[in-house]
């Protein structure tokens, strides 16, 4: 809008221009004798009708100067509040970006957050029961992509509009740098996982099926033992018999009660005992062949088992590594995470939003 002073120039010089134009052409006029009205006496006073021409002439276009003077500063204005006006917009759309980064930010941090928790509980109890199938949910979260996929460029300028932070490139690039890794980080750890569940669930099934057949061989010799020894029942005396028979019993016990096969109870109490008893066994009477062949079938799925407990291990170290390094609370990343999404809300709450101006004056 035009400078009131400046307005009130503009129409104080106009009437008073006005004003004059009428007081000369009213003297001019009554300079007559007997003056009709609007009549004239260009014969005897033509030097005075010239004189006055050249007047109004000059006053006309010393008006009509100062109505282009208006009209030129009318438009500066005018440039000056679409510029204004342009310039609030794009502030007022940075600022809403910074609100939706912040929005996305806190989604994203809740993420972290709740995939750091699910870790801890996994690798807690995957260090606790190793043959167990331990499970951990992944969430899936689009808010990574959201904040990625926004206009770079428009990010950046919101940053150096409102950030405070005496290195804002530095913040606006640890931003960027962080959402980037824990996008990577969770489609990496995610996809390990499955890896690990799904080998450790093919382990576990290899094994379940190799015991499976070592005792149905081992229901084989008891009936072979039963047919060689059945004299008096001799078989009964039998060691081998009797600790086949015992194998069977304890590891039937163990399977039955679980839909899922304890395998770190079939270790420790079905073929570790095993092993400890054959071992005095062969001492006193010695091996048979097809009882060698049986241990030794025992002996490898020792192996296996020992195989998948150390491949648990391994991992639900590597869980709890990258849980404390990235994914705890006390982290420095998702401290630093934090303390950027702080600071963002910081803003928001200590600035106010910029007002469009309206772009519409009165040109008085």
């Amino acid at each position: 809008m035009l400078n009131k002073k400046l307005n009130t120039t503009f129409i104080i010089a106009s009437m008073a221009i006005l004003i004059f134009l009428v007081i000369i052409t009213f003297k001019l006029i009554t300079e007559t004798d007997n003056p009709a009205l609007f009549t004239i006496d260009f014969d005897e006073k033509s030097h005075v009708v010239s004189s006055y021409g050249t007047l109004v002439g000059s006053l006309l276009t010393f008006l009509s100067i100062i109505f282009v003077i208006y009209t030129i500063l009318q438009q500066k204005e005018q440039y000056s509040n679409d510029k204004l006006l342009e310039k609030s917009k794009e502030k007022n759309a940075l600022f809403d970006r910074l609100k939706l980064i912040h929005n996305l930010l806190n989604e994203i941090f809740k993420h972290i957050t709740d995939t750091g928790v699910e870790m801890k509980a996994f690798f807690e109890i995957e260090k606790e029961k190793t043959f167990g199938s331990n499970q951990m949910s992944f969430y899936t979260n689009k808010n990574y992509y959201r904040l990625l996929e926004l206009d770079y460029q428009s990010i950046f300028s919101a940053f150096q509009e409102y950030s405070k932070d005496e290195d804002k490139t530095k913040s606006f690039n640890d931003l960027y740098k962080m959402v980037d890794f824990y996008s990577e980080s969770f489609i990496e750890q995610r996809e390990k996982y499955l890896y690990h569940i799904n080998d450790k669930v093919e382990r576990k099934q290899k094994i379940a099926s190799e015991l499976n057949s070592v005792m149905d061989e081992a229901s084989k010799m008891i009936g072979e033992y039963k047919i060689e020894l059945a004299t008096n029942n001799e078989y009964k005396q039998n060691l081998w018999f009797q600790l086949l028979n015992e194998l069977i019993v304890f590891y039937y016990k163990l399977i039955s009660e679980k839909d899922d096969a304890d395998f770190e109870a079939i270790e420790k109490e079905v073929l570790v005992i095993f092993f400890k008893k054959a071992n005095a066994v062969e001492k006193n009477i010695g091996f048979e062949k097809r009882i060698l062949d049986l241990v030794l079938k025992i002996a490898g799925i020792r192996k296996q088992l020992n195989s998948m407990k150390m491949e648990s291990l391994n991992f639900s170290n590597q869980i709890e590594s990258r849980y404390k390094k990235y994914y705890a609370p006390e982290s420095k990343n998702l401290m630093r995470l934090n303390e950027l999404s702080t600071n963002i809300s910081g803003l928001i709450t200590n600035s106010v939003k910029p007002v469009s101006k309206n772009r519409y004056f009165s040109l008085l």
